[in-house]
């Protein structure tokens, strides 16, 4: 091993290092010559789960970022693929939001600039961003971090953020992400799906791929997807978008009121009619799965989905998958 060339030993440590980041850390405790190769590519995938662990990693880059410098290297720690997911008590609805704004403000604004300048480090080389908090792009969406290099986005949006202007009254022109193919978003109440979706149709016009988690009756989700299935491409929102992924909401819990229940089966009906008027130029699934009275974990999926494309498979875009409910 200790004999290979470097740029062998970075390969095989880049195939290692798709687990979050342990088995780049391993090796990298092997010896003083394995820590010194995997330095530019240990940082391949990283997952970050807690808020605390922002700053270690940023901690961590700068100190392998120092340490090449120092031995004169011209390359850099490189990450490709990043998942953050850290454990914060979402409010659930906007008088909660309300009552606990004020109190959290100060959190707010440290987790704001923790992830800013993560994101700052690392965006250069990103590929993949999966970003579960329920709270501002934080760079993502307004261009503090550009990311010319990415490819396949997730992101969360926050049950408030109709009452800003950060998704419906973007900055002009909007953040370009000239490498974007595949954008997932999980949608809150609080958005509106043709604005939305015509902000990222701006900043990213060469999507392949679009998947929305999450569609309400009332965002003008299925209006959009209408819209989407018009037979001249020219007249669609969103023209480069070649497949669609959609997952209503999930089915109320049944109580003592049906009719929440009774309206989301017409409105997934509405949907599964949609689908007889399909283009031959575009590909649309219908997605979603039931769960025995209990919420979906939409966290747990995409965090499962990152990592299983991050290990080379499809990830959330698999055609179709296990969550198909149109049949």
């Amino acid at each position: 091993m200790h004999v290979l060339p470097l740029e062998i030993q970075h390969g095989i440590f880049l195939l290692a290092c798709t687990d979050g980041g342990r088995t780049g850390l391993a090796i990298s405790l092997t010896s003083r010559s394995y820590r010194d190769a995997v330095r530019p590519v240990r940082f391949h995938s990283i997952a970050v789960r807690a808020f605390p662990h922002i700053a270690d990693v940023i901690q961590s880059y700068k100190h392998d970022l120092a340490e090449l410098e120092a031995s004169g290297s011209t390359l850099k720690p490189r990450v490709r693929h990043l998942l953050l997911s850290p454990e914060s008590k979402q409010p659930n609805d906007a008088n909660q939001f309300a009552l606990e704004e004020e109190s959290s403000a100060a959190e707010d604004e440290a987790y704001t600039a923790s992830v800013v300048a993560l994101l700052q480090l690392v965006g250069p080389t990103l590929t993949t961003l999966a970003y579960t908090a329920q709270l501002r792009f934080m760079g993502i969406g307004d261009g503090v971090c550009p990311m010319p290099k990415l490819e396949e986005l997730t992101v969360f949006l926050n049950p408030c953020e109709r009452r800003s202007n950060v998704l419906l009254g973007p900055p002009h022109p909007p953040t370009s992400y000239p490498a974007l193919r595949r954008p997932h978003i999980v949608l809150s109440w609080g958005a509106v799906v043709p604005e939305l979706m015509g902000w990222w149709a701006e900043a990213a016009p060469d999507v392949t791929d679009v998947r929305l988690t999450n569609v309400f009756r009332r965002d003008g989700g299925s209006a959009w997807v209408e819209t989407m299935l018009d037979e001249d491409r020219a007249k669609r929102p969103y023209r480069s978008v070649r497949r669609l992924f959609i997952e209503p909401y999930q089915k109320p819990i049944g109580g003592k009121c049906g009719n929440p229940r009774v309206q989301h089966t017409y409105f997934v009906k509405a949907l599964k009619d949609l689908r007889k008027r399909v283009p031959g130029d575009i590909e649309f699934v219908l997605k979603g799965r039931e769960s025995a009275g209990q919420p979906l974990n939409r966290i747990a999926d995409v965090e499962r989905y990152w990592m299983d494309g991050v290990n080379g498979g499809p990830g959330g875009w698999r055609w179709p998958d296990e969550a198909t409910v149109a049949r």
